[in-house]
């Protein structure tokens, strides 16, 4: 059943994400190394999923990749 709501994207191929917050719902849009923007990715519930999801993928680069900046705040950089 919840294999409806997997997704499946290369990560090394990403090199940028940008963040759209809307009423209905947060966005992420991904954009690959060329160029390429992949169809937004739709959070429907609101209350802190954005940044749950974002936590758990900056979690899973953590051995071979970053989030540039940093979602926790370490020696003056980050959001929170």
């Amino acid at each position: 059943v919840y294999w409806d709501y997997a997704i499946s994207l290369h990560m090394s191929s990403i090199v940028y994400l940008h963040c759209h917050l809307y009423v209905d719902g947060d966005r992420i849009v991904f954009v690959g190394r060329d160029g390429v923007q992949y169809p937004p990715f739709h959070i429907k519930d609101k209350g802190g999923h954005l940044l749950a999801f974002l936590t758990c993928l900056e979690s899973g680069l953590a051995s071979d990749g970053q989030l540039d900046p940093p979602l926790a705040y370490e020696k003056g950089q980050g959001k929170f």
